[in-house]
């Protein structure tokens, strides 16, 4: 239900969202050079990924809680606060273990990105909500996308250092911005803080787990191909980083071509038919790849191409499935967000882990197409229950 609080400026959503995926991965290309300058093995540093991911799995899950509680204004500005202080620590830091504390501390940020969905869902309704969903999904695409790359640059030009200087200046921004521009918009707040009774309303739905699952087998795909891109590529002879980096843009370029589509045609067209199309793109995609394959194809682009299928997949699907979870929530949509998030994370992160055991072989480029077909295929089947559960029903 929509409140009488104005809606914030969309930019500072879109800043909100963007924030909370870009520190992900954009260090990626330094973490040698850390590990060197502090003195430890790869291993130690690589910890800064995994375990920003689990903090920021735990942040969904807490800081949608607290936003239904206690309103989304503070949780964004104690997590965008929190995040610019732990980037200053880890530009700081004198050592590998202060330096991994405050990349842990880091992770916060992901409650940004469930607080702006849920500011969508406290001010829009109905085709409107979802087509501001999808436009926000379309700029939270943008950042796994020039993070590696502008990442690279900057530690090039100006030391691993520079990446750290970025997210404090950015969340130094977010920060003045909400503060500044980001009225209240949970005008129907929770009684109580983790109310059994809104996460057994989640727990009992169907629909909730078929929409969580469905962004877990979605966004596990993502992973399962970021994790063997690399290897696939070796098999296709000398490859330079550039081409490469090409061929892996493919895919968030397909999302936010698919996400921008989304927020214009989702004022007209029903989020359990947009959740269909996107798995049905997807596992098209990767039949064509195995038909390339088989055929012979021998040129980088008959995998790379496939699998862009993707990235235009998840763009249809993600910002429906979200749309369908703020249905169900209700004022909890905070709560709603974060569990789901928290689901799709932890998910995707366990397939991800299955899929180092299931591409072996002779070519990884085959069993990583059969592995990502049959995530495909599962994720379509879901998509199928959504659909069949939806149909006839009055979509708002």
């Amino acid at each position: 239900m929509t409140t009488s609080a104005p809606p914030p400026r969309f930019i500072i959503l879109v800043l909100m969202a963007i924030i909370s995926v870009i520190p992900l991965n954009m260090f990626v290309p330094s973490l040698p050079k850390i590990a060197d300058d502090f003195d430890v093995e790869y291993a130690v540093v690589n910890f800064a990924i995994g375990g920003y991911a689990v903090v920021s799995a735990l942040t969904q899950v807490i800081g949608g809680a607290l936003s239904d509680r206690y309103g989304r204004r503070p949780v964004a500005l104690a997590s965008l606060g929190i995040f610019t202080l732990a980037s200053i620590g880890c530009l700081l830091a004198p050592n590998v273990y202060l330096f991994l504390g405050f990349r842990m501390a880091q992770g916060t940020v992901a409650a940004s990105q469930a607080v702006a969905m849920a500011a969508i869902r406290d001010t829009h309704e109905g085709p409107e909500m979802r087509s501001r969903i999808g436009s926000l999904s379309s700029a939270w695409a943008f950042g796994p996308m020039i993070g590696p790359t502008l990442g690279g640059v900057l530690a090039s030009v100006f030391g691993w250092h520079s990446n750290f200087v970025l997210f404090t200046v950015l969340g130094a921004i977010a920060f003045t911005l909400v503060y500044t521009g980001f009225a209240e918009t949970n005008r129907d707040r929770s009684s109580r803080l983790f109310d059994t009774a809104n996460y057994a309303t989640f727990i009992r739905s169907g629909m909730f787990w078929a929409c969580s699952g469905l962004m877990a087998f979605s966004i596990g795909l993502l992973y399962v191909y970021l994790g063997s891109a690399p290897t696939v590529a070796k098999e296709f002879g000398n490859l330079t980083e550039i081409h490469v980096g090409i061929f892996l843009g493919l895919l968030p370029l397909g999302f936010m071509i698919s996400s921008a589509i989304t927020a214009r045609i989702s004022l007209r067209v029903p989020p359990h038919h947009l959740i269909l199309f996107g798995r049905l793109l997807t596992v098209a995609g990767f039949s064509s790849g195995l038909l390339l394959y088989f055929g012979g194809a021998s040129h980088p682009l008959s995998f790379f191409l496939p699998c862009m299928s993707i990235g235009l997949g998840n763009g249809f699907t993600l910002p429906s499935a979200n749309a369908v979870v703020l249905t169900i929530a209700g004022k909890s949509a905070g709560t709603a967000l974060g569990l789901a998030a928290a689901i799709t994370i932890g998910g995707a992160a366990l397939l991800s882990s299955i899929s180092g055991f299931a591409m072996h072989g002779e070519s990884v480029r085959l069993s990583s197409l059969w592995f990502m077909f049959g995530q495909a295929a599962i994720a379509l089947t879901i998509a199928v229950g959504i659909y069949r559960t939806m149909r006839g029903r009055a979509v708002t």
